[in-house]
């Protein structure tokens, strides 16, 4: 007889409620993304991903056996009243899959409709590759059979698993453990980037929702990043760069910060968290897309020198950005130098930049000041709310006009 045993301990789990439109596709098979939440277990052996819509819950497994796969909803002592899920993946392929229920605290467990009741996984689907077996499954939050325990959108309800190492129904398990489903640890994004500039500093706040826990058992925190996808299962060592790692908030909202690559592409981060000991992770792989800067750069010669009061129109273009990305951009200027680094606040006059017809081209007309000196300018842009330079502070000599005497 497979027996199922909680450990110890059996901690409970605070359920969210999410939008039907989240349904995963049951194919036996666990696409990134596709579950609202996961968590691994069994030394990362043992993965539950699951989505909870307003009537059902959607849940994937995954497990390094080639035997059964068992998960059981809402034990009182050990196995006792456990509503169980049981099943495997033969040789050729074919899913056998079971409702049961855990009659004693250690089994046995027969199936509901042994016991009178109904077979209330409504779709299922499995299968079976390269020493691991997963199984996907939908079925109603409350049933209406004796022989299930209805899973609350809130609340707590605890948790049991094991997997075997045949593919029958009476084999003993070959691990198993008692746990809490990770609710009560969330891990969610708050706000991320969808990209951001090379060099660019990426900030990303989340939130650990801490129901069982106290927030001094987050002992570990981070984002972990890399330029190459590393996919699923999520695995923070499979990540090269690492954000500052934190520890507990009272709050449970953290932020993190790190500076993008120097080179256009794609960041691929994980947000990871250890909660009394056990990794969660946020729902998925987050990308980042990392461009190029833009870049201003003057059209033509710029004059060295001009006489007082003379104008001039000043051409400058802006590559790397679309017209709409562009929110202002002006000649600013002093007649003193301001230096590094560029700063447009430092400098007293502005003339604004009006597109003159061609793509990313922009002019302005300065007016030199009535009195001889030096005129100092640089050419600045507000781009999808960045501040942006062409590449130096320039100058330009205004003298005065000369004068003609008749003897």
């Amino acid at each position: 007889m497979a027996i199922l045993s909680v450990l110890a301990v059996v901690a409970a789990l605070a359920l969210t409620s999410v939008g039907a439109e989240a349904a995963p596709t049951i194919d036996g098979t666990i696409e990134t993304g596709e579950y609202e939440r996961m968590v691994k277990y069994d030394n990362d052996m043992y993965e539950v991903h699951w989505t909870i819509t307003d009537t059902e819950l959607w849940m994937g497994i995954t497990a390094q056996t080639t035997g059964w796969v068992a998960i059981g909803f809402d034990p009182t002592d050990r196995m006792k009243d456990a509503d169980m899920v049981f099943g495997w993946v033969n040789g050729s392929g074919t899913l056998s899959i079971f409702d049961a229920y855990a009659t004693g605290v250690n089994g046995p467990h027969p199936v509901d409709t042994d016991q009178g009741g109904t077979d209330d996984i409504t779709e299922a689907a499995g299968t079976e590759s390269s020493g691991w077996t997963t199984l996907e499954f939908r079925r109603d939050l409350s049933t209406g059979d004796s022989w299930d325990n209805d899973i609350p959108t809130t609340g707590t309800i605890p948790l049991i698993w094991a997997v075997g190492n045949a593919d029958d129904f009476d084999s003993y398990h070959a691990r198993r453990g008692g746990t809490m489903w990770p609710n009560d640890a969330m891990v969610e994004i708050n706000t991320a980037p969808s990209w951001v500039y090379v060099g660019e500093m990426v900030e990303v706040v989340y939130w650990i929702n801490l129901t069982v826990w106290d927030f001094n058992d987050v002992t570990h925190t981070a984002i972990h990043w890399d330029t190459m996808t590393h996919g699923e299962p999520l695995d923070f060592t499979a990540y090269p760069n690492a954000s500052a790692f934190m520890t507990g908030e009272a709050d449970g909202v953290y932020e993190a910060n790190f500076t993008a690559p120097d080179e256009p592409g794609t960041v691929y981060m994980v947000v990871h968290a250890i909660v009394g000991g056990n990794h969660f992770y946020a729902a998925m792989e987050y990308m980042v897309m990392v461009k190029a800067e833009p870049t201003l750069s003057v059209v033509g010669e710029l004059p060295t020198k001009v006489f007082v009061n003379t104008s001039g129109d000043f051409v400058w273009v802006i590559e790397g950005a679309d017209a709409g990305e562009v929110t202002h951009t002006a000649v600013h200027w002093d007649t003193m130098s301001q230096g590094e680094p560029l700063d447009f606040n430092n400098y007293a006059n502005m003339v604004l930049g009006t597109g003159t017809g061609t793509q990313g081209e922009y002019s302005a007309l300065m007016t030199a000041p009535e009195t001889p000196g030096t005129l100092y300018f640089v050419f600045h842009a507000i781009i999808n709310g960045r501040h942006f330079y062409a590449p130096m502070e320039y100058s330009l000599g205004v003298f005065d006009l000369p004068t003609v005497t008749l003897d």
